[in-house]
């Protein structure tokens, strides 16, 4: 889910007749939940592509504290895919 994705969702929302902030608030807190995931896992392939694979595991390591979902997980792997020292995590 994407920032756009949410703010969509959320205009639905609204347009439906539900305009509980809790919803709206749900669906932002996702959204930005989503975005960090997704920027810091570009950071991974910035570093492991610089062949900085110490800092890129590390990296990586943190982003699976925050959040050790299969959706965190497939975006990880996909961003680590993409540089020529690929590391193994």
């Amino acid at each position: 889910m994407t920032p756009g994705d949410s703010v969509e969702a959320a205009r639905r929302i609204l347009e439906e007749g539900n305009t509980s902030l809790k919803v709206v608030a749900a669906h932002i807190r996702q959204s930005q939940h989503t975005e960090i995931v997704q920027t810091t896992a570009s950071y991974v392939d910035v570093l492991a592509g610089s062949g900085d694979l110490a800092h890129a595991r590390e990296l990586a390591t943190r982003i699976l504290a925050y959040d050790g979902s299969a959706e965190a997980q497939a975006i990880l792997q996909e961003h680590a895919t993409h540089g020529p020292a690929t590391p193994s995590y």
